[in-house]
Order: C-alpha cells, then structure tokens, then sequence
C-alpha cells in the first residue's frame, strides 16, 4: 500500500512452523536471518500477522517506512 507519506509492505509465507520471527544475531558467515535486522533501520515499524489468527496456515511479515515528515 502506498499513501503519500508512508509506503506499506508485506511478505506471504505458508509455513507457520518457526514460530514469530524476530531479529537474530547472526555471524559475518551466516547466510541468511539478516532480513529483519536490515529493516530495523529505515523502518517505522514491523510486525507478523498469522494469516488465520491461530498461526496454523502461514503468516504475512510487514513493515512500514513513512516520510521524513511522517516520523
């Protein structure tokens, strides 16, 4: 979703196995779990909706950036 100060972004996936996801602390080898951290910057917030409210059939991960103006 785009407004004129904030954009609005999510991501599907269908397996709700890994319970919620957070920012992991990971190793200059690691390749992957950086994705949160990268957000944590620029982002204005972030969240994880399960897509059924029981965390049963997947989950959406969103974050928000806003405008300069808008934080």
């Amino acid at each position: 979703m785009v407004r004129h100060d904030r954009v609005l972004v999510s991501v599907y996936d269908d397996d709700p196995g890994a319970g919620r996801p957070h920012p992991k602390v990971v190793n200059h080898q690691s390749e992957n779990g950086r994705g949160l951290l990268l957000l944590a910057g620029p982002a204005h917030d972030w969240g994880v909706t399960w897509t059924d409210g029981y965390r049963t059939t997947g989950k959406r991960v969103w974050f928000e950036l806003r405008s300069d103006t808008g934080r």
